[in-house]
């Protein structure tokens, strides 16, 4: 409210600014998918509203529809990370997958669709499903807590001889990334079925770590 006032008084207040009018982020998040030719919803991503020093976020549901838990009576700041407590999927070394969207005081819908984007909320697809979905009976993966870090994919957007990689020993401190994804060309099927396998690595690391993984590779690494 001060920060308001005091853009008022200064008369550099947004003209979409209106106090009487408030309204709520919302909006709907799909992803293409190039195996069955159609938008698809990308569910439990984070999606934030930011305006000035206040933060609302919302969580995606079933059907990709998100609604952010406060209102605004300004034009807001829309982001998205492609990040949950117990795991980041990353673009870089230490830089996590995000995209700034638009300042605006309506609904932000996002279709991503080719490039970056589109290799990201498949591989996010893919992850949240083996974390938050049904996987019918079986072990989770690794998850967040004071002695273990998030676990980190790279989205290597780049060709590879391999689909994907998981090396244990790389998750040490949450430097590095433990699981690699590669081939943003490659279908969304088989991106969505690589991140899956090489999950299911961690999550067997995480069964028996002092014998997984190290046996015929010098490196400790799984390559797929």
């Amino acid at each position: 409210d001060l920060v308001t006032e005091a853009l008022r008084i200064t008369n550099n207040l947004e003209p979409g600014y209106n106090a009487k009018a408030s309204w709520r982020p919302a909006g709907t998040m799909l992803v293409w998918d190039t195996t069955l030719d159609i938008s698809v919803p990308v569910k439990h991503l984070k999606v934030k509203a930011r305006r000035w020093f206040t933060t609302y976020e919302g969580i995606t549901n079933q059907s990709g529809y998100y609604s952010c838990n406060g209102t605004f009576n300004g034009p807001a700041n829309y982001s998205l990370q492609f990040e949950r407590y117990d795991f980041e999927i990353r673009d870089a070394w230490l830089s996590t997958a995000n995209i700034n969207g638009p300042k605006r005081n309506f609904n932000w819908n996002l279709n991503m669709k080719g490039g970056k984007q589109q290799f990201w909320a498949t591989i996010f697809r893919a992850t949240s499903h083996y974390y938050y979905d049904d996987i019918h009976g079986l072990r989770r993966p690794p998850q967040n807590s004071f002695w273990n870090t998030q676990l980190k994919l790279r989205a290597m957007y780049e060709s590879n001889s391999n689909n994907g990689t998981h090396c244990a020993s790389c998750r040490f401190l949450g430097l590095g990334s433990a699981i690699k994804i590669y081939n943003p060309q490659n279908f969304s099927m088989d991106i969505y079925g690589t991140t899956i396998h090489e999950i299911a690595h961690a999550s067997h690391w995480k069964m028996d770590s002092f014998t997984y993984g190290c046996q015929n590779d010098d490196n400790c690494a799984i390559q797929c």
